[in-house]
């Protein structure tokens, strides 16, 4: 899936593919409680993510990595 170049894969938009590969990993209540810890730590959701851009810097957050 991290390679998938598919429709909304294809679209550049590397946080939503973040997004997706973290909840195939953790699932969606996981996620959801990672979008309020991570908002809860500063950062602007979506809009911190949409400026990174970058898969794994993305999903290093979301698993609480320093980047």
């Amino acid at each position: 899936m991290a390679d998938c170049q598919t429709g909304f894969f294809n679209s550049g938009e590397n946080d939503a593919k973040a997004y997706a590969l973290y909840i195939k990993k953790y699932g969606t209540e996981k996620y959801t409680e990672r979008i309020f810890a991570i908002i809860n730590k500063g950062y602007d959701y979506p809009r911190s993510f949409k400026d990174i851009n970058d898969i794994d810097k993305i999903l290093g957050i979301f698993e609480m990595e320093k980047y």
